[in-house]
């Protein structure tokens, strides 16, 4: 077995892609510990991790590297809902998977596939075929009653007869496997069950019950991958709010390996398309501070979704929405700013109309931000800039500052460069917008000498102090121009239209 992940692989005419998470070590662990205990007992392990966190590719990684030595089978239950039948979906997936590595095995399953069949067969048939044998009219309630009862309890024990066979032949399916007649592989039989959490709600159940109950055989192993807290989610659909589905899971798992969610960055990284980091100095031309590498832009994006406290799920998402606009807008803006929009449109809805508004009596945005305690999310959490202030990168040769004890200002040359800088969310949120505002057709911009803004910014009208509002500047001053960059209103126009796709 190959415990190298770093380069991708095929597994079901799929190609898996290399692992960046440093995972195969869990694997590699939680394998060795179910083969062990596999070989002569039944086993089944919850591998459990949020959306997002990669746990999809980590079971079929873990099912491609083991299936050289042992049977393995991997099903996709979310694929396999529209069945109605998780026992018929299970089956299905073991024939297809491994009814090609042996005759005798395939003879094995055939049977086994037969007395499948009589247990899918449906209820009602059975049961209104004995009550017209038993009864003459419709009149005898009483009659009927009885024939129902006595029919279900004769269904039941013929259904219950059935499973037992079931198993016996499960059973001949292990000892077939350990004597390695044709099949030259080992104990345990490994069944990956995926998605689970993603499955109707009685579907999910049944699967759990099929599992529990069918599946209990000896020299068996079940790696079931859930989001287990949307898995007990789904079963108080079905059995109520009140419901101690976390109780009820834990008679289905013998065992739970819980997934560590990974770093944001790490994950983003990886789910960054190849061609975008190779032409991302390219494509990011017009970022707004421009980021210095793509490692660089997602490590900043990253110290975002942490202060805001983003899950993994709705981290991915606005990076999709964000790589989408990155590559189809031809106009400079700020990723930072359009990135804190978006979340803000999504979450603090109040908020995002005041921002929007440039109705200076309506716009409050300053000070709900600046009051933490009246929005849903706090917005006074650092995010830390790299960026390159140098006169090479911003076009500015000299800053102002202001000499001790009189006020008076004076002019220094720019000998800044790469540098890293932290600003709460809300200040920097703050002094984005109203860069953004800074249009330089507009007369509300140009001074008493015919000047405009950015002009005066690349003329040494920004002062040294070290302040996200400097560093903002320097960044937008050769750039600001109406002709190049995103207006106001055209980031929440940008911010709207990426909702369009989810």
């Amino acid at each position: 077995m190959n415990w190298d992940w770093s380069e991708e692989v095929q597994y079901l005419n799929e190609t898996l892609p290399p692992d960046n998470l440093d995972r195969a070590k869990y694997a590699k662990f939680l394998y060795e510990v179910a083969a062990k205990r596999g070989e002569t007992s039944n086993l089944v392990i919850n591998i459990n991790a949020e959306w997002g966190a990669g746990k999809t590719h980590f079971t079929r990684r873990l099912a491609q590297t083991i299936q050289e030595k042992h049977p393995t089978v991997y099903v996709d239950a979310w694929k396999q809902d529209f069945s109605d039948d998780p026992l018929l979906a299970i089956f299905s997936c073991i024939s297809e998977q491994l009814g090609n590595q042996s005759d005798k095995f395939i003879s094995l399953m055939k049977k086994t596939e037969k007395k499948v069949g009589i247990l899918l067969k449906g209820v009602a048939p059975a049961v209104v075929q004995g009550i017209i044998k038993k009864t003459t009219g419709i009149d005898d309630i009483s009659e009927i009653a009885k024939s129902l009862t006595e029919n279900m309890i004769e269904l039941h024990k013929e259904k219950s007869a059935v499973i037992e066979d079931i198993k016996k032949d499960l059973s001949e399916w292990v000892q077939f496997i350990k004597q390695k007649d044709a099949m030259k592989k080992d104990l345990p039989i490994f069944i990956f069950i995926d998605e689970l959490d993603r499955c109707r709600p009685s579907y999910a159940i049944d699967l759990l019950e099929i599992v529990k109950h069918i599946f209990d055989v000896k020299g068996m192993v079940f790696f079931i991958s859930t989001d287990t807290a949307q898995l007990q989610h789904s079963i108080k659909v079905v059995y109520g709010q009140g419901f101690d589905a976390q109780h009820y899971l834990g008679r289905f798992f013998d065992r739970r390996f819980i997934l560590a969610a990974p770093k944001i960055n790490k994950l983003l990284m990886q789910k960054t398309a190849s061609n975008f980091i190779n032409e991302f100095s390219i494509k990011t031309e017009k970022l707004t501070p421009k980021p210095l590498s793509i490692e660089n832009f997602i490590t900043t994006l990253s110290n975002i979704f942490e202060g805001l406290e983003v899950n993994l799920r709705d981290s991915i998402k606005y990076y999709d929405k964000l790589c989408d606009i990155i590559i189809t807008e031809e106009r400079y803006y700020d990723p930072y700013l359009l990135l804190l929009l978006m979340f803000i449109y999504d979450k603090e809805t109040d908020l995002y109309l005041k921002i929007k508004s440039k109705n200076e009596d309506n716009f409050k945005a300053n000070d709900l931000l600046a009051y933490p305690n009246k929005l849903s999310y706090s917005f006074n959490k650092e995010l830390t800039l790299k960026i390159d202030i140098s006169e090479e990168s911003t076009g500015v040769m000299s800053l102002y500052d202001r000499s001790e004890g009189n006020g008076y200002k004076y002019n220094i040359p720019n000998n800044n460069g790469v540098v890293n800088r932290s600003f709460e969310l809300r200040e920097y949120l703050i002094t984005s917008l109203s860069i953004a505002k800074a249009e330089n057709a507009t007369s509300e911009y140009i001074d008493e000498y015919g000047n405009n803004v950015t002009e005066r910014w690349m003329s040494g009208e920004i002062e040294n102090d070290n302040s996200v509002d400097m560093f903002l500047k320097l960044s937008w001053a050769f750039r600001k121009d109406n002709s190049l960059d995103l207006k106001f209103d055209d980031y929440f126009d940008l911010v709207e239209l990426s909702t369009i796709l989810n």
